[in-house]
């Protein structure tokens, strides 16, 4: 689970099972999203393509490195069974 000021949100992996999703507990009421993904390399490459035809940046450098801290901090948390925090980002 991870703790924000006004919300938790939990983490749920399961190998070999490529379906995500995203619960949302706040004190207004919880909430469930599946998160459609499917075209997300195709997305990912027409970024990549347009930043190299125009030079502008769909997403800043803490955007893009952002997912990597937490995932570490997900890693950690599960490695040594202890809360983490993930770190601010400076870039």
């Amino acid at each position: 689970m991870v703790h924000y000021p006004r919300f938790e949100v939990t983490n749920h992996f399961t190998e070999s099972a490529y379906h995500y999703s995203a619960s949302l507990m706040t004190t207004e009421g919880t909430r469930f999203e599946p998160l459609l993904i499917d075209d997300i390399y195709a997305l990912e490459c027409e970024s990549f393509a347009k930043m190299l035809r125009t030079g502008e940046m769909d997403f800043s450098y803490e955007e893009l490195v952002r997912p990597v801290f937490y995932l570490a901090a997900v890693e950690q948390a599960y490695r040594t069974g202890e809360r983490q925090t993930v770190p601010e980002i400076t870039v």
